[in-house]
């Protein structure tokens, strides 16, 4: 029956179209004699065949021939793997680097496929994913990353971080392009560079929250899809617009469709344009298409379990946290860099403030670890004295200078809570000063609390129970002293930090705000920081170790309480007064010897840089080793400080001089 329908007419090229029945090849062709003796005797055969007659707009007639897809098997097994949470296959990744079983599921998923959409719910690590289809695939040797401009850095770092082959990243801004293997650009910026991007075959093209491009019109869209005016606006002058070109493609969003599924074509045209070639026909079958009154109405939705089969049978993953809880931490901390623009005299105060005071802040840490040390009591209460004083000092003249960075970012941190907002169906956000709070209160008033040390206790519990149970309250603002601690909001499983406490602890009870009883997923807690400010140098300290620092002090003469615990340039691990007299005790001649070789081999070289550089001691050890090499004999607990202050430096030392300070 086939070779005797190919005779009956010219027919074009089959072409897949999505229909009730599920994915369908279509050819058509125009009737022509043959054609309509064959219809009149074996009408009942051609039907049962896939032929069916129909009119098109002008009226002409217009044969179709559907046939099934021959890869149907295919896409049943495409369908069942774009739910997968685990997969038997083993993906390169950078140093210390492990994937998670259902982030293998996705990359299997993608790697083999020339276009890919990975929707999974946010929190879930599509960057990683992103970066290990990279590493499945050593043919890709440049990318193009497109993403929120507050987004860039972070993606800059988990490429350095999860790239599992020396690879050159740079960031694009709108004066400069970098000619790098992985390019990493915004999509405000797209159309000031498209000559650039479109001059390069790109491996790999990745549109990280790729629902920047819902509206097919914007110019962002048309920069990095490409646009084919219609022949009324050619003939008008309007010019066809190529696309980005690129071998593979990744589309990423936690929110493939955010309100209708109008939105989502854009996407889908990008990734695979043959198989969603046509915006209107997408429209009539998934978005109730139809003229209205004022021209063509896209703005409904049909047939939506029918896109979803389609969809993951053939490019889309997509996966929600209840399918994979057992395998995610507790907790996912992410920073998120805003633009700097706008904060420049705010950030010029902070590094002059903080360059008066760092150097005075390492010398007295300094002094008050070598006064632990001390046989002298007295050496040791002069020291909590002047480390008191000095820090409280300090610690007001940066608070201020801090605050005032924290009002300049205000208009970059609404806009990225905005951009959130379109993913996280809630969120808690923490700020410190009032005045920031109220800010952020008044962007976002109508679908948000406040709470603040001055809330009332009435209010604060109308204030919680909105929040818990108000769809259409989205937003708990609140003070991270004041609505830190005690508070039920489980309803949230995103948590953002617009300020930092300078004490982890707290920041840890804030995020426990989410992360408590009751939550059912990972909580994605978020720190938005502005490049080159205190907050940023603070969050390396607080995220790493999301513990208060060890102050290394304890109540010998008296209880030494320091509300600032990570003002301290570095915070040295040395233990107590107390810890050092009983190591002390059990260290021999042989050691101390050892450990007194080891200090003096460091000083030798030390040339007092900020970081470790394989040129003897750093930071505040540079002052507390110098001192204890300069002895001429080390005291029991001189040598248990200089002992545990030896072991950061192993590479320098040696192995066997380490083991043999015990």
């Amino acid at each position: 029956m086939t070779t005797f329908i190919e005779a009956l007419a010219d027919w074009s090229a089959p072409r897949e179209v999505f229909t009730k029945h599920g994915p369908r090849l279509l050819r058509t062709a125009r009737p022509e004699a043959d054609f309509w003796r064959a219809w009149t005797d074996y009408k009942s055969d051609l039907k049962s065949a896939g032929i069916a007659i129909t009119k098109a707009d002008g009226g002409q007639w217009v044969v179709q021939w559907w046939q099934p897809v021959p890869d149907a098997a295919n896409r049943e097994q495409t369908l069942a793997a774009s739910k997968a949470t685990t997969a038997d296959l083993e993906i390169p990744a950078g140093n210390g680097c492990q994937y998670m079983p259902f982030q293998l599921a996705g990359i299997a998923f993608a790697k083999d496929k020339p276009a890919c959409l990975i929707a999974d719910e946010m929190g879930l690590g599509k960057t990683i994913q992103a970066l290990g289809v990279i590493n499945a695939d050593p043919a890709v040797q440049n990318v193009l990353i497109v993403t929120k401009a507050s987004l860039k850095t972070n993606w800059s770092r988990e490429a350095e971080k999860w790239l599992a082959r020396p690879m050159s990243i740079g960031i694009a801004s709108g004066a400069e392009f970098p000619e790098t293997d992985v390019v990493v650009i915004n999509y405000d910026i797209v159309t000031r560079h498209r000559e650039r991007l479109r001059a390069r075959t790109w491996d790999l093209v990745v549109l990280d929250e790729a629902h920047q491009i819902k509206n097919r019109n914007t110019a962002r869209a048309k920069a990095i899809i490409g646009h084919t005016p219609s022949k009324r606006a050619q003939q008008h002058g309007e010019q066809v617009e190529p696309g980005l070109v690129a071998k593979r493609k990744l589309a990423l969003t936690g929110t493939p469709i955010e309100n209708r599924p109008d939105e989502l074509w854009t996407t889908l045209h990008f990734l695979d344009p043959k198989q969603w070639p046509n915006f209107y026909r997408y429209a009539a079958r998934y978005c109730g298409g139809h003229f209205g009154r004022w021209g063509y109405v896209t703005s409904g939705a049909s047939n939506l379990a029918d896109l979803q089969r389609v969809l993951r049978s053939t490019l889309m993953i997509r996966r929600m946290k209840r399918d994979v809880l057992a395998e995610l931490p507790p907790k996912t901390r992410v920073l998120v860099e805003l633009e700097p623009a706008g904060t420049e005299d705010a950030l010029r105060a902070e590094k002059e403030t903080w360059a008066r005071h760092e150097a005075q802040l390492m010398r007295i840490q300094a002094e008050l670890e070598l006064a632990k040390a001390s046989e002298d009591n007295g050496d040791f209460a002069k020291a909590v004295a002047r480390f008191r004083s000095d820090a409280s000092v300090a610690f007001r003249e940066i608070a201020k200078v801090r605050h005032d960075t924290a009002v300049a970012k205000l208009p970059a941190l609404i806009e990225a809570i905005r951009e959130d907002l379109d993913e996280a169906d809630k969120i808690i956000v923490f700020a410190h000063h009032l005045d920031v709070l109220n800010a952020l209160h008044a962007a976002f008033e109508k679908q948000a609390v406040l709470l603040t040390g001055a809330t009332s206790q009435a209010d604060r519990d109308d204030a919680v129970q909105r929040f818990q149970t108000d769809p259409a309250c989205r937003l708990f603002i609140g003070s991270i002293r004041a609505a830190g601690e005690g508070l039920n909001l489980q309803a949230a499983n995103m948590v953002g930090f617009a300020e930092l406490d300078w004490n982890p602890a707290k920041m840890s009870q804030c995020e426990d705000r989410a992360h408590r009883l009751g939550q059912r997923g990972n909580v994605l807690v978020k720190h938005w920081l502005v490049p080159g400010s205190l907050d940023a140098r603070m969050i390396g300290i607080i995220v790493d170790k999301q513990t208060i620092i060890d102050q290394a002090l304890d109540d010998e003469p008296g209880p030494l309480k320091v509300a600032e615990p990570v003002l301290v340039p570095h915070a040295p691990q040395n233990g107590t007064r107390v810890q050092l007299e009983a190591e002390g005790l059990l260290i021999t001649t042989a050691q101390r010897q050892s450990i007194h070789r080891g200090l003096r081999e460091l000083a030798a070289v030390c040339d007092g840089a900020r970081r470790l550089d394989g040129c003897g001691f750093n930071m505040v050890d540079a002052y507390i080793g110098r001192s204890l090499a300069s002895q001429n004999d080390l005291t029991d607990r001189q040598a248990a400080l200089g002992r545990r202050i030896c072991r950061r430096y192993v590479r320098q030392l040696g192995q066997e001089l380490i083991d043999a300070m015990g």
